[in-house]
């Protein structure tokens, strides 16, 4: 339709072209030029836009090649590219050029980066010589009618171009727009069956696809099984999914738009992780954190990364799993492990703990029966029997500590440790408990070796790694020839090649060696495949659960370290541990902390139901100057603060005891003075009972039993 109008309007034009045809010439001969005109610039518009790119990169080959071509067009004489110093980069003129400088029309364009700074600029000079030989041809043929004709029928191609091209261009630019800013609704509508028509359908299809895409997105994010938060770089929540609003129990509307900080002050543990991403755009994987929500701890995967528009960071992506069942799941498999090694060593333990009871209660009879003769004590004698009851007692406490800290449950507290102290300690528990026929052979450093890592896993480990080493030399022989040697040799600064090529994903820092090498029953490789399987045992069922070298090699992971293994069957294995060493924040160890005794003067009350205790206690505190009142249980503590609380300065107060438990004696004691000085005492540090009231207020915690020095010290640190 729109054709057969243009055509009536160019007849009727041909029929006036004649009357006025004189005076158009001028009018027609200026549109021309504007029109050349127009077209070189937007051609060096164009050409600008495709060399930005390579101009910023110093792309020169491109540059050139870019010239070159354009100049194969024969209106164009000359294409010149500067950069920011003005320096000539390009130099793409054509050599067979006749065209004198006056038939040259040139186009200069400023050239910008993205950032819209001046990187270069660009000359082109376009041939006016055909434009010119044309506008002449026409001054002289257009004088009769088919100069008027050529013009008004060119007048009517540009009406019919607007028509059908510029029109629906302009409404395929306009919809470009509207995506641009985000809006995927708008569609363009199709008015011909022509190319443009095609363009417009082809659009459509794009948009709708592109819509599908977005909801497809939209939809993996909302509906993911993890938290998945996204932030702008204001801190403005832009996204928020489902398992979000699940999680905080925050709707997406009180969610949107505001600060995940103060909408979520629990997750500000994360905005130095995703700070740090603006100055270095990679991703944060962490493996595991305790974030407290509602007053009960959780525990999750944490993987945060940017969001990119192009090359600039829009914001930080946090992807949250809650890994708190498997967390919790993995810590009570690591505690029945350790009750499986405490049934090891129960056997050892018990047969050590009676020959401690066996040096203090035969010292005591002996003294009691020279008593009872009225037989004198050589002051060497004296000496001689209370040295062997105390280093007894130490004995006993030490084989309680350890047992302790073996089977206890607790949060991971990475700390600088010593690990010639550990393998120590791991050695004390060994050489009490493992049979004589294996030979322990501990290689400890001269230097102290400190690692930053939570003590007692540490010790686990290699308590493990031994055990495993003690069954494969005894109960796992199926020879009656039980027995071999064990070492456990530490090393410092390992970073040989065979380590390198095992582990590239090895950190640039030194690594420390625990081996534990034994002559036991030894390893096939299909075996070592599995060792580290959780439930996968080669012992009789009765013997081990298939748990500790899952748990070691979880512990060995949470602390930043690698395991290695050679093994040989009837020759005997070497498990190798590496560990980042703790450079230049090592702990040191006060090793005079108990050499004197520190004295004092004030009234303290020791509350103890432990009639010895209580009467041990009064005996040190006199001796170090102190008044003391003594109460045998917590009811009768209140009573005598109460009758004495002007002179009072501290009180000794125990949490285990029958009628009223330490902890609700120390309530009432705080409503009577809010400012009383308690300290507390038990056999058993890992009673919750005993973090709470130091919480509350409790000066200090003394674990029994105690002697002179340490009471001493801990009394005079909190009244002197």
């Amino acid at each position: 339709m729109s054709t057969k109008i243009s055509l009536v309007m160019v007849s009727i034009i041909l029929s006036i072209s004649t009357i006025i045809g004189f005076v158009t010439i001028q009018k027609s001969s200026e549109l021309l030029l504007g029109y050349t005109n127009n077209i070189v610039d937007d051609i060096a518009n164009l050409f600008v836009k495709m060399n930005t790119l390579p101009l910023s990169r110093g792309d020169y080959y491109s540059l050139e090649n870019h010239t070159k071509k354009l100049l194969n067009n024969d209106n164009f004489v000359l294409v010149e590219i500067y950069d920011a110093s003005g320096f000539k980069v390009t130099n793409s003129k054509r050599k067979d050029s006749t065209i004198k400088k006056g038939n040259i029309l040139y186009s200069k364009k400023d050239i910008y980066d993205h950032n819209n700074v001046k990187i270069g600029s660009l000359v082109i000079g376009f041939s006016m010589e055909e434009s010119s030989k044309n506008i002449n041809q026409i001054r002289m043929i257009f004088i009769v009618f088919i100069l008027i004709s050529i013009i008004i029928s060119t007048i009517a191609i540009i009406i019919l171009v607007n028509i059908l091209i510029n029109k629906p261009l302009s409404k395929l630019v306009e919809s470009v727009k509207n995506i641009s800013d985000g809006d995927l609704s708008n569609e363009v509508k199709i008015i011909a069956n022509d190319e443009i028509g095609d363009l417009s359908r082809d659009f459509n299809l794009m948009t709708r696809k592109l819509r599908k895409s977005q909801k497809l997105i939209s939809n993996i994010i909302e509906y993911m099984p993890s938290i998945m938060i996204v932030i702008d770089r204001e801190n403005r929540i832009t996204q928020w999914n489902k398992e979000a609003i699940k999680f905080t129990e925050i709707s997406d509307k009180d969610a949107l738009g505001k600060n995940l900080w103060e909408v979520v002050p629990n997750l500000k543990i994360l905005k130095k992780y995703s700070d740090k991403i603006y100055s270095s755009p990679k991703h944060n994987n962490i493996k595991k954190r305790k974030i407290v929500f509602e007053g009960s701890k959780k525990y999750f995967s944490i993987l945060i990364f940017p969001l990119f528009d192009y090359d600039n960071i829009e914001g930080i992506v946090f992807d949250i799993t809650d890994i708190t069942d498997s967390e919790t799941k993995e810590q009570q498999l690591m505690q029945a492990q350790k009750m499986e090694s405490i049934g090891t060593l129960a056997g050892g333990l018990a047969h050590d703990f009676n020959n401690v009871l066996s040096g203090i209660i035969g010292t005591v009879d002996i003294m009691e029966y020279k008593i009872g003769m009225n037989l004198n004590f050589t002051e060497d004698q004296l000496k001689r029997y209370i040295g062997t009851i105390k280093n007894s007692g130490n004995r006993a406490k030490d084989m309680v500590l350890q047992l302790l800290s073996l089977s206890k449950k607790h949060d991971l507290n990475f700390t600088p440790i010593d690990l010639n102290r550990s393998v120590k300690n791991v050695m004390k528990i060994c050489k009490t408990t493992f049979d004589k026929s294996v030979s322990l052979n501990p290689i400890y450093l001269k230097d102290e070796l400190f690692v930053k890592a939570d003590a007692t896993q540490i010790e686990q480990v290699i308590l493990n790694l031994c055990i495993n080493s003690y069954h494969a030399m005894t109960i796992m022989r199926e020879d009656s020839s039980i027995g071999g040697n064990l070492e456990v040799r530490l090393e410092k600064d390992i970073s040989n090649d065979l380590f390198l090529n095992s582990h590239p994903e090895i950190k640039d820092i030194p690594y420390c060696k625990i081996s534990v090498i034994d002559t036991g029953i030894g390893m096939d490789e299909d075996i070592k495949s599995k060792i580290f399987d959780p439930f996968f045992t080669t012992k009789d069922k009765d013997k081990g659960t298939g748990l500790g070298m899952a748990m070691v090699y979880n512990i060995i992971k949470e602390h930043g370290g690698f395991i290695d293994i050679q093994s040989k069957v009837g020759v005997g294995s070497e498990i190798y541990i590496y560990l980042p060493i703790l450079v230049g924040n090592s702990k040191e160890v006060d090793k005079n902390i108990y050499d004197k005794i520190e004295k004092g003067s004030g009234t303290i009350l020791v509350v103890d139901d432990e009639s010895t205790l209580r009467e041990q206690s009064n005996t040190i505190l006199s001796e170090c100057g102190y008044d003391v009142i003594t109460a045998k249980n917590g009811l009768e503590g209140i009573e005598k603060y109460k009758e004495n609380i002007d002179s009072i300065d501290l009180v000794i107060l125990d949490i285990i005891m029958p009628k009223l438990s330490g902890d609700k004696t120390y309530k009432y004691l705080k409503e009577i003075n809010m400012d009383v000085k308690v300290i507390l005492t038990s056999g058993f540090k890992q009673d919750e009972r005993i973090t709470k009231v130091l919480n509350e207020g409790a000066l200090d915690f003394i674990q029994k039993p105690y002697t002179i020095r340490t009471l001493s010290k801990v009394v005079a640190k909190h009244l002197n």
